[in-house]
């Protein structure tokens, strides 16, 4: 009976012993759990008052590359008046019109599109996608903008004919014809003439009108 008794006793002080440290596991465990909860709170927090600085500053960062892009041009002009380049001089001394004008390149103007997109709080998260999208593809798209690249050029090579620019527009065919791949000049210039004459398609008028809306 005595046995019983302290055996009994001896039983109940480890029952309370392993409750006592179970207790203090859990409370352990709520507290990391209360931590983790806090830091992660204050991430979250600090990612949407980021986000929202970011969105106020979009419109500036535009304008800071604007002035990148017209301070590039002036010098490149300058240049190109240096090295007696006529068609260049043109060409940059536009480039810098149209970026400082009011009416010029969209992409520096203070319209209703930009402003919708500075205000987008997804924003971010669709550029982030979309990086991903072409990182995954990074072999395909260096590939297919060098064939881009080479009918721009022979778009440009063209138009350079149309005003009289022969020299500077053969320059333009034999680099767009490397460019494409293509086995000859005549095959570059039939490809770029093919494309230029579905800019005057109904499909491409409708995209026309959606880009210049």
């Amino acid at each position: 009976m005595v046995f019983l008794v302290a055996y009994s006793k001896i039983s109940h002080k480890k029952m309370n012993a392993m409750l006592h440290k179970e207790k203090g596991i859990g409370g352990k465990t709520k507290k990391i759990l209360k931590i983790a909860g806090i830091l992660m709170a204050g991430i979250f927090i600090g990612a949407v008052i980021m986000n929202l600085l970011h969105m106020y500053v979009r419109s500036t960062y535009r304008q800071t590359i604007q002035i990148e892009f017209i301070n590039e041009q002036e010098v490149l002009a300058a240049r190109s008046i240096r090295n007696d380049d006529k068609l260049g001089a043109v060409l940059h001394r536009w480039a810098v019109e149209e970026a400082g004008s009011l009416e010029g390149f969209r992409i520096f103007r203070k319209d209703k599109q930009h402003k919708d997109t500075d205000m987008s709080f997804l924003l971010p998260f669709y550029l982030l996608s979309s990086k991903v999208m072409w990182s995954s593809q990074e072999a395909g798209i260096d590939k297919g903008s060098k064939i881009v690249e080479g009918i721009n050029r022979g778009k440009l090579a063209v138009a350079l004919e149309s005003i009289g620019e022969k020299e500077e527009a053969n320059r333009q065919w034999a680099r767009a014809t490397t460019l494409t791949r293509k086995k000859s000049t005549e095959d570059t210039r039939a490809l770029v003439l093919r494309l230029l004459e579905q800019d005057k398609t109904s499909a491409y008028l409708e995209l026309e009108r959606a880009i210049l809306r």
